[in-house]
């Protein structure tokens, strides 16, 4: 058979040159479809091994990029004091201080020192002491008295046991005890309830990465990395799940009591993230053995919370790729009824995932909480362009079933060509202005969304046409309602006008022309009052409440947070830069009195704080020393501070390290506060800076901690994604110009395409839903696929124009059918598909992929209806002047 000759390129057009390429290359791989597939299957391959070692990171330093000021600081704190972000377990009791309650969580927190490993060290009710001194022969000695001991407490349980009750004198002793701790500043809101007696709390503290790098260095051993590979995520290691009370020990490896540190791999092996996972993993194993209705526990803290959306990431993950594939899959059965069609799509799906997804492993780049939205997107974009060029091919065939493959590949080729390539450059040039962003896992997913979306282009103009070689995909087998309306015969390009054509589409073509003036006035309408919905719009971040209601982690934290005033840590350092420059009486003094205010500020504002602060422990001391109630006091002198710090170190070895560092430059404030909205952490941060000004006359201050990360993440997310939407409208607006090739076309198709964002924004307005990194994300990823539809139907617009040698309001009617005909059903069938794809997060178990999937959802319907409708009137009323004589009209 004698082959199409494809004209070589001359003097053409940009857009005509785009167009032969596009046709030449697929005509070479339809001439060699052997080679063509046998390449693709071996990037697939390829893809699909560098697949393994993507791993998840769901930590507040995940968001930041590493030369981002605010990550840098806290990185620089976690270098000097190492990792201060606790697990904070709240125990309920029926009384705390009662012999039987006593030792019942004495006995929980030695499991927990048994079984959990890489453990620094456990806060508890058994391990508050306060300093005493005492005088020998060698002078006066500081000695570390604790509250409790366990031999007495033994002693009184053999007598309850014995008499069944408690003697009065046990009473009187634990009476007391109450008494000096809840008077005791240091424990009285860390370790106690100030508002609730019932609560006492238990605090785990990890062990210094730093410590434990540089424990692998002296040994020679290689250091690890901070990761979690995909391939290692086993279910039984991770989280117990929705359902804490019947999940959480059903979804933990069973182990032998007592196997904790001593039987944990050495730490140099595994990475920081495991080691979290396995901490949280035997945390809630314990949780679990010791849960009852005497003896409540709850738990939160940084390390549970990371796990428990790391488990969430791998399960959704792996679960809603599978069944955003299966949708597509369905789909595609039902309305093409094509098995070489579902193959040829089979293989661009898989191949566009698995080659995206493995470069995202192969640069080392995790898999996060805002890229989690990736694979569904892309399964769902990448069979875009294969579905408008399977409508074609099978559209030519139709029309003209005398044509050879070769030559109804070149025609179909050369008409979808340019619409998708134009689809393929907005798409990515939308998402190629994320990588302005501040945020990392935006910029991530700018990066490779772009890489995907080229990808996509690539095989569907390769893979299509290599099947093509093979079979024709026109054969359909017709038994639904569905397939029968959207694969109804055509119109033929003779003859546009007849009646044939699907009922659907041909009702729309008569209503965007019959009732233009009041589609018009209706899209205006609505775009006014989602203007005025948008206005209602508030800006916020608050992860925890992506968890439902009845989550543990989430409902551990709302109480820990209102019985023990806030769980989430701000850290304010002051680097003197001066050894022993932190011990000054007046800097640890006005120190305090920042503290103090921000505290008072914040329960004025009606938000939970507490602090932990190393001004308590120096007067603790003093007292001690002097051995009278009225030293309780800051010395005035630094050098008597310095010898009362040393004393105290020899009796208690590393309890400092929570507030100084080895050389006392630097000084440490820890102040908790309640979790919910970044915006109070951004107005925090703004408040400790003003309250600070005077300390920075003794040094650098600055302010870290989990909490200013997410009140970064917060600012960053907000500048970022505006700047945005603003490069993206901006590319939106030239391609549409370039794809329509007129100025007003171009301008008159950009309200189409704002109307479903701003109908998004205003409905977050009116419903008072926060606007955050996931919302703003879903509208940027609108704001790409409401453009493509628009693109098809303004370049099939610009080529009948060609075609029929002008277009004028007399034949605008009979032209919108013959355009509807050849590009409605690839967009509804487009259209159909990324609404199933998208709604398969619904089943997701975070809040936010929820609300991720409707808005996604809706806005493709608005864009849809506006491209169907809002667009041809526009263009109807004001896109083209009347004719001036009838002969043209004619």
């Amino acid at each position: 058979m004698k082959r199409t000759v494809v004209p070589r390129l001359r003097r053409h057009s940009v857009r005509k040159n785009i167009e032969l390429q596009v046709v030449r290359f697929s005509l070479l791989c339809y001439r060699h479809p052997k080679w063509s597939l046998g390449l693709v299957l071996l990037a697939l391959g390829l893809g699909s091994l560098a697949l393994l070692k993507l791993r998840i990171d769901s930590s507040n330093e995940a968001y930041l990029k590493k030369q981002d000021p605010i990550l840098q600081d806290y990185e620089k704190f976690q270098a000097e004091f190492g990792q201060r972000e606790p697990i904070y377990i709240g125990v309920e009791l029926p009384k705390v201080f009662s012999s039987a309650a006593l030792h019942r969580l004495r006995q929980f927190v030695r499991a927990l020192e048994e079984q959990v490993p890489y453990v620094e060290r456990i806060d508890s009710l058994w391990n508050a002491h306060y300093p005493k001194s005492s005088s020998d022969s060698a002078g006066e000695v500081l000695n570390i008295v604790y509250y409790l001991d366990e031999e007495d407490l033994d002693r009184s349980e053999t007598v309850g046991t014995e008499e069944t009750t408690e003697t009065a004198n046990t009473t009187n002793v634990l009476a007391r005890i109450e008494e000096q701790l809840r008077g005791d500043e240091a424990y009285r809101t860390y370790l106690l309830s100030e508002s609730d007696s019932r609560f006492s709390a238990v605090v785990i503290y990890k062990q210094s990465l730093v410590e434990q790098k540089g424990a692998a260095a002296a040994d020679g051993s290689p250091d690890f990395a901070d990761s979690i590979n995909l391939a290692d995520f086993d279910d039984a290691a991770l989280l117990a799940g929705p359902d804490f009370e019947t999940n959480i020990g059903t979804n933990i490896e069973d182990g032998e009591p007592g196997a904790g540190n001593a039987a944990a791999p050495p730490l140099r092996q595994i990475s920081a993230a495991e080691q979290d996972r396995r901490m949280s993993s035997a945390t809630e194993q314990v949780i679990q053995s010791f849960q009852g209705p005497d003896f409540r526990i709850y738990a939160t803290g940084s390390p549970l919370l990371v796990a428990h959306i790391e488990k969430e990431l791998a399960s959704n993950l792996k679960k809603f790729s599978i069944l955003s594939f299966a949708v597509v899959i369905i789909f595609l059965l039902i309305l093409l009824r094509n098995l070489a069609a579902v193959l040829a799509a089979v293989l661009i799906l898989l191949s566009t995932l698995c080659l995206t997804l493995g470069a995202m492993a192969l640069f080392d780049v995790p898999m996060t909480l805002p890229t989690q939205a990736l694979p569904p997107f892309l399964l769902v974009i990448a069979i875009g362009d294969a579905i408008h060029l399977l409508s074609l091919l099978r559209t030519q065939k139709q029309e003209n079933p005398e044509l050879s493959r070769e030559a109804i590949l070149q025609q179909s080729v050369a008409h979808a060509g340019i619409p998708c390539f134009l689809t393929t450059l907005t798409t990515g040039l939308g998402f190629l202005s994320f990588t302005l962003a501040s945020i990392a896992p935006v910029a991530h997913l700018g990066v490779f969304m772009v890489l995907g979306v080229l990808l996509a282009f690539v095989l569907t103009f390769s893979v299509i046409p290599a099947f093509q070689s093979f079979s024709h995909f026109s054969q359909l087998t017709q038994f639904t309602p569905l397939a029968r309306l959207v694969s109804r015969q055509l119109p033929t390009r003779q003859n546009p006008g007849q009646s044939h054509q699907g009922a659907l589409l041909k009702g729309v073509s008569r209503v965007c022309i019959r009732y233009s003036n009041l589609i018009i006035s209706l899209g205006v309408a609505l775009f006014g009052l989602s203007l005025w919905g948008a206005g209602r719009l508030h800006f916020g971040h608050d992860p925890l409440s992506w968890f439902p209601k009845r989550d543990f982690i989430r409902q551990s934290t709302q109480i820990i947070d209102q019985k023990f005033h806030g769980s989430i840590v701000m850290n304010m350092v002051l680097d003197t830069e001066t050894p022993e420059g932190a011990l000054e009486p007046d800097l640890l003094r006005e120190n305090d009195r920042v503290v103090k205010e921000l505290l008072v500020r914040q329960r004025r504002a009606k938000e939970q704080a507490a602090s932990q602060l190393l001004s308590p422990v120096i007067r603790k001391l003093n007292r001690a020393l002097l051995g009278s109630p009225a030293a309780y006091t800051i010395p005035d002198d630094s050098q008597a501070i310095a010898q009362e710090l040393t004393l105290y170190e020899s009796a208690q070895p590393k309890q400092l390290d929570d507030f100084l560092n080895f050389d006392k430059s630097v000084v440490h404030s820890g102040i908790r506060l309640s979790w919910g909205d970044s915006s109070r952490f951004v107005a925090t941060v703004e408040t400790l800076r003003q309250l600070g000004k005077k300390l920075l006359k003794w040094g650098q201050l600055s302010i870290t901690g989990s909490a200013t990360l997410m009140a970064r993440v917060f600012d960053a997310t907000i500048t970022s994604t505006w700047r945005s939407y603003l490069l993206s409208i901006s590319t939106v607006c030239l391609v549409l110009v370039f794809s329509s090739g007129r100025l007003r076309w171009g301008l008159l198709a950009l309200l189409p395409n704002l109307l479903p964002i701003a109908v998004i924004l205003g409905l977050l307005g009116f419903l008072g839903i926060p606007l955050d990194l996931f919302t703003m994300l879903s509208i940027s990823i609108v704001i790409g696929l409401a453009v493509d539809d628009t693109i098809h139907i303004l370049s099939s617009y610009s080529r009948v124009a060609k075609t029929e040698q002008g277009l004028q309001r007399e034949n605008f009617e009979r032209v919108s059918c013959h355009v509807f005909a050849h590009s409605g059903r690839a967009i509804i069938l487009t259209s159909l598909i990324l609404m199933a794809g998208f709604s398969t997060l619904l089943a997701s178990y975070l809040h936010n992929f929820r609300a991720f999937s409707l808005l996604c959802v809706l806005a493709i319907l608005l864009a849809l209806l506006s491209d169907f409708f809002l667009l041809p009137a526009l263009l109807y009323r004001l896109g083209f002047a009347k004719a001036s004589n009838p002969k043209q009209a004619k």
